[in-house]
C-alpha cells in the first residue's frame, strides 16, 4: 500500500532528488567589458601642428568601474568635409597610441611602500599628443580626429567625438619688440596682426619651454601683455602668438621670436607717509 511506511520514504527520497536536478542549458557567454569614449578632446592647431588633448575614460560603458583599458589609439584622415568617427578609423591612418596602465585591484591590500607609477597614462588623467600636418595640403580640406580604447580582449570601446580642424591658412606671427619693466610688472607689446581669412585676431602669450607654459587662459584682444616681476634678477622671456577661431577650432601661428628681459630693482623706494607733528612745551 502506498500509505506504508517504507513506500512514503521512498517516494519522498524520489522527490527529493527530483528536485534537486536543475535543467541543464547553454553555456552563457563571457561579459565583455568595453571602455567609454575618451572624454573633453581638443583640438587646437599650431601654425602646421595640431595639439590634441582628451581624457582616460575611468569607467565602461555598463558603468562598471574602472575600465578594462590598455590602450588608446588615434586616428586622422584629411577630408573635403565632415565624416563621421566610424569613417575615421575605417578609412584614416593610425597616427598615434597611449598606452594605459592597468589599474590598482581595489580589493588588493594597500603596499607599504607605493608603486611605480607605470610607463602609460593612468584612467582619468589627461592625455596629449601632437601631429605635424602634411605638407602641401588642400587649404580647403580637413584634418578629422578620432580617439578609441581598446580592452584587455583587444576589443574596440566607444568612439570619442570626431575633432575636424580646417586646413585654412594660420595668420601670421605677431613682431614683438623687447619687452619693458617697472617697479610692479614686465610688460610685453607687438604690432598687431591683420585679420586671416576674414576672422578677427586676438593673441596668446607663452612662456617658452618644451611644451611651452600659456600665460592667458583666454586669447587677448589687446596687442599687449603684463606679467607680475616676481623675483629681481630673473631672467623673463615670452613669445606671442596670432590666434583665430575657424569654425569653431582654436589656430595659432607659429610663435614669435621669443623676447627675454631681467628685471633689476634700480627703483628709488617710496616716499614715506602718514609723518606726523606732536608739539610739547619744549620740542
Amino acid at each position: 500500500p502506498v500509505n506504508h511506511p517504507r513506500v512514503l520514504a521512498a517516494l519522498l527520497v524520489a522527490l527529493a532528488a527530483a528536485a534537486a536536478c536543475g535543467k541543464k542549458g547553454p553555456p552563457l557567454p563571457p561579459l565583455v567589458l568595453l571602455p567609454n569614449p575618451p572624454g573633453d578632446a581638443v583640438a587646437v592647431r599650431r601654425a602646421e601642428r595640431v595639439d590634441l588633448t582628451f581624457r582616460v575614460p575611468s569607467a565602461n560603458t555598463d558603468r562598471s568601474t574602472p575600465a578594462d583599458l590598455t590602450h588608446i589609439d588615434i586616428y586622422a584622415w584629411t577630408v573635403p568635409g565632415q565624416v563621421s568617427g566610424e569613417q575615421v578609423v575605417q578609412r584614416g591612418t593610425k597616427v598615434g597610441t597611449i598606452v594605459v596602465n592597468t589599474p590598482k585591484d581595489p580589493d588588493d591590500p594597500e603596499p607599504k611602500t607605493p608603486a611605480p607609477k607605470g610607463p602609460g597614462l593612468d584612467q582619468n588623467e589627461l592625455a596629449a599628443f601632437s601631429e605635424v600636418l602634411p605638407v602641401g595640403g588642400d587649404p580647403s580640406a580637413y584634418r578629422a580626429y578620432v580617439a578609441v580604447g581598446f580592452n584587455s580582449r583587444g576589443r574596440r570601446g566607444a568612439l570619442s567625438p570626431t575633432l575636424s580642424v580646417p586646413l585654412v591658412p594660420a595668420p601670421p606671427p605677431p613682431s614683438v619688440p623687447p619687452a619693458t619693466y617697472d617697479e610692479k610688472s614686465v610688460t610685453v607689446e607687438w604690432s598687431p596682426v591683420a585679420a586671416a581669412e576674414g576672422q578677427p585676431v586676438a593673441y596668446a602669450v607663452y612662456r617658452p619651454g618644451t611644451p611651452p607654459t600659456p600665460l592667458t587662459p583666454t586669447p587677448l584682444a589687446d596687442a599687449s601683455f603684463s606679467d607680475p616681476v616676481g623675483t629681481w634678477g630673473e631672467e623673463r622671456c615670452f613669445d606671442v602668438r596670432a590666434v583665430a577661431v575657424v569654425e569653431s577650432v582654436r589656430i595659432e601661428s607659429a610663435a614669435s621670436p621669443q623676447v627675454c628681459v631681467t628685471p633689476k630693482d634700480t627703483f628709488a623706494p617710496a616716499a614715506p607717509e602718514g609723518l606726523v607733528g606732536v608739539g610739547s612745551e619744549r620740542s
